[in-house]
């Protein structure tokens, strides 16, 4: 508790310290050479070592506190220049293999065409994922800004899965959209919303068994607008579900899958920024079900300053 507060007041308490031993030397002179008061020996010895104790406790928690700082500083300076350093010849990589997948180079036979199309799905998910551990480290230092507009939650999620796809064609996989109200607009980040939309059914894809069909409900109700995926997969135990929304946490490995465990989080992050709930439910019968809700007071502010 102690540590916590000089963590949350470590500036104020540099100035607080010098101050404190001054007038602690102040206090003990006067005490001791003041006529009037009578005190003993080992109470002033034992008022000395006392504040000693304490400037000697705040000044080493204040000194791991700054070299804590500067260490931070550092790692996000770090993380950042080498996401944005591996960022840009990603793209550039991205944008020539485009090139070539259409033809502007010169005509490409079938087998080149799936070689470069596999190369080029590799890339884009080295930027999703750089992505990803940028926006997560903006996230958690709050230097993340919003940019809000009027968005519709079904034209986003009908956006994702055409963005989709391909990933299922590859399982067979069909995708149904289940409408329940009349308000599915609302004011939010449309490209941080699109990546938790992203997240969610970019997982209920590739945790899906082959051949099935996953369920969205998208939905206005007391708590806001709603969106659900619901998914035909295996069951996900409790102890699992707890961790399912930290930092690093991935159960690609089980399912012999690809992931780095911040998609989940970051969207948590995103969902919590915008004042809403995420959540994950799993059942026996291999059903789940992913989710989030953004709050009602979003719908009623479009609803307010909607012009018709």
């Amino acid at each position: 508790m102690i540590y916590k507060y000089i963590s949350k007041n470590c500036e104020r308490l540099k100035y607080f310290k010098w101050i404190f031993q001054i007038t602690t030397a102040f206090f003990i002179v006067w005490v001791y050479f003041n006529p009037h008061i009578r005190v003993h020996p080992f109470f002033t010895i034992s008022l000395i070592l006392l504040c000693y104790i304490l400037q000697d406790y705040i000044g080493s928690v204040i000194k791991d506190i700054d070299a804590e700082k500067i260490a931070k500083k550092i790692r996000e300076t770090y993380i950042a220049t080498l996401t944005h350093d591996l960022k840009t010849p990603t793209i550039a990589q991205i944008k020539a293999l485009e090139l070539l997948l259409n033809n502007h180079i010169g005509p490409l036979n079938n087998e080149q065409k799936e070689l470069l199309s596999l190369t080029k799905d590799s890339c884009n998910f080295m930027y999703e994922m750089l992505s990803t551990l940028l926006n997560t480290y903006k996230y958690e230092n709050g230097d993340y800004v919003m940019n809000y507009e009027t968005c519709n939650i079904i034209s986003l999620a009908e956006e994702t899965i055409n963005e989709l796809e391909s990933m299922l064609k590859e399982k067979n996989i069909t995708v149904h959209i289940n409408k329940d109200g009349s308000v599915f607009d609302t004011e939010c980040d449309k490209m941080q919303i699109k990546r938790v939309l992203t997240n969610i059914l970019g997982n209920a894809i590739s945790y899906a068994y082959n051949n099935t069909k996953i369920v969205i409900v998208i939905k206005q109700d007391k708590d806001g607008i709603r969106f659900e995926a619901k998914n035909e997969s295996a069951y996900i135990n409790p102890e699992t579900m707890d961790n399912l929304f930290k930092k690093y946490v991935s159960h690609a490995a089980k399912y012999n899958k690809v992931g780095v465990g911040l998609g989940l989080y970051l969207s948590k992050q995103i969902i919590n920024a915008h004042n809403g709930n995420i959540y994950a439910k799993s059942y026996e019968d291999n059903h789940n079900i992913f989710g989030f809700v953004l709050p009602i007071e979003n719908v009623i502010k479009y609803k307010k300053d909607a012009v018709y």
